[in-house]
């Protein structure tokens, strides 16, 4: 455990990272299938969110998607770059599709145009690939 009046400098903190990092990967390889599960899931989401280009808004707004088909789903959070859709629809990664949504006393009805860059049980992750004002608009009225 670090003492709380210690702040250690940059290369400090690398240092002590890289020593604590040879200690977890014998614990890692110790852990149940579950929770092998459950720590990549928490460590690929912590690395998602720190290459975000963008913040993302949480909501729920609902929203209509077509591709080779149609379904319709909530969005649970956004940005300008792209949207976390709960879905319990079987969507491929990579696959294109079509969103059209208005949000929450929006006059206008936004479509845009993404990819699906990340699947989980949840639901998919999508970039945004064809940008509008409607879609920066809504985004700032939320």
């Amino acid at each position: 455990m670090i003492d709380s009046a210690y702040q250690p400098d940059e290369a400090g903190l690398t240092a002590r990272l890289k020593e604590l990092l040879k200690e977890v990967i014998p614990s890692v390889e110790s852990l149940s299938g579950e929770h092998k599960r459950k720590l990549l899931s928490l460590l690929e989401e912590s690395l998602s969110i720190n290459r975000r280009k963008h913040s993302r808004k949480p909501c729920s707004i609902a929203v209509t998607c077509s591709a080779y088909r149609v379904f319709a789903d909530f969005i649970s959070n956004i940005s300008a770059g792209g949207a976390f859709i709960q879905t319990s629809s079987p969507c491929l990664l990579g696959e294109r599709l079509t969103m059209t949504f208005s949000v929450p006393e929006g006059e206008k009805t936004v479509n845009v145009a993404g990819q699906i860059v990340r699947t989980t049980k949840d639901g998919v992750g999508v970039r945004f690939t064809g940008a509008s004002k409607d879609l920066a608009g809504a985004i700032e009225f939320l």
